[in-house]
């Protein structure tokens, strides 16, 4: 296997984590110092959309149905709900903020998409 450099897509301040769209239709980056998501369309490497986050997003999870992206931000200790079905009336747009109490730096959904856990850092 060999890999290829292709040239680099400019996002927001501080990029942390990415994930593709189940479907492979587009690419999500935090951007930690913008407090914003990068929507990067994969067919022709631009980025499209850029959605305002909480502070400090650092990652990102997609749910596996396609229906939900779940961004941790870390300083204002929440957790964002971006709807990223493309049927959606609300499609690219943030539905949904959750407090976590405690600075989060990960996430992880069930493969049915019916449960999110976050990683706290601990006092």
């Amino acid at each position: 296997t060999s890999f290829t450099n292709l040239p680099a897509i400019a996002v927001g301040s501080s990029p942390q984590g990415v994930v593709i769209h189940p479907d492979g239709s587009y690419a999500y980056v935090t951007n930690f110092g913008s407090g914003s998501v990068s929507v990067i369309d994969v067919a022709t490497d631009t980025v499209v959309e850029t959605l305002n986050v909480g502070a400090n997003p650092l990652e990102l999870v997609a749910s596996p149905v396609g229906d939900r992206l779940y961004v941790v931000n870390s300083l204002d200790q929440t957790i964002s709900v971006i709807d990223i079905n493309a049927t959606s009336a609300t499609f690219h747009t943030v539905v949904a903020s959750a407090p976590t109490t405690r600075s989060t730096k990960g996430a992880a959904i069930s493969p049915d998409g019916s449960q999110a856990w976050v990683r706290a850092v601990s006092s």
